[in-house]
């Protein structure tokens, strides 16, 4: 039984999931047609890793809703974190359709388009959203495809803007080490830590990654 804290002891985990679960089921019994209910059952069956029961809601809410961007967002991230990438796609694109003009649902639609090789089309869509260009859904499906120096370019692009943290420049290191520049990688760490002192444990272990020459991994 899987949560977003995995140190919650696990007869607790169930005993929330059960309980919350019978609950979707009483509530939906009486009023099946209740978008919103349906929509939270998704999402919470989603984040158990219950896929099949999040589907069956997901669908059910479209079916009810067939306008309702948001059910189509999470649903486009549940596909994402399943890795099935074409599906994320596809149903990032039809929440887009809807009102492109939501960022969210651009951040959305591009982050399943970088995850599916198709940086030209996300970058058509990123140019359109502002400072939300540089949200870190999007600076990890660069990392996570293998498209180092874009990591980069964002993460100097945010820090130029003054809108980078710690966390940021920890970003900007493992796009520069994956690049293998790794003094350049150092001075990142450094300079997170100088931003955010609470991250001087993690960024000592960086350090020792890099010098051992392993990959970084936070």
């Amino acid at each position: 039984m899987q949560t977003l804290d995995p140190r919650i002891p696990e007869e607790i985990r169930k005993r929330f999931y059960d309980l919350t679960a019978a609950q979707f089921e009483d509530q939906l019994k009486n009023d099946p047609d209740d978008v919103r209910t349906q929509s939270f059952a998704a999402t919470f069956f989603a984040r158990f890793q219950q896929y099949d029961k999040a589907l069956l809601h997901y669908n059910k809410a479209i079916a009810l809703s067939p306008t309702r961007q948001s059910t189509y967002l999470d649903l486009a991230m549940m596909y994402l974190s399943m890795g099935r990438y074409a599906d994320a796609e596809a149903t990032a694109k039809q929440a887009y359709d809807i009102l492109p003009a939501n960022t969210n649902a651009g951040l959305a639609y591009a982050t399943t388009l970088i995850y599916q090789k198709k940086v030209d089309e996300a970058s058509i869509i990123t140019a359109n959203l502002g400072d939300t260009a540089f949200d870190n859904r999007i600076v990890n499906a660069y990392g996570n495809g293998g498209y180092f120096t874009k990591v980069v370019e964002l993460e100097n692009e945010k820090i130029a803007k003054g809108l980078a943290d710690g966390h940021d420049y920890f970003a900007l290191a493992g796009g520069l080490a994956s690049l293998g520049q790794k003094e350049q990688a150092i001075a990142a760490i450094n300079k997170a830590v100088s931003l955010d002192g609470s991250l001087k444990d993690q960024g000592d272990q960086l350090i020792k990654q890099l010098n051992a020459g392993r990959p970084l991994t936070k």
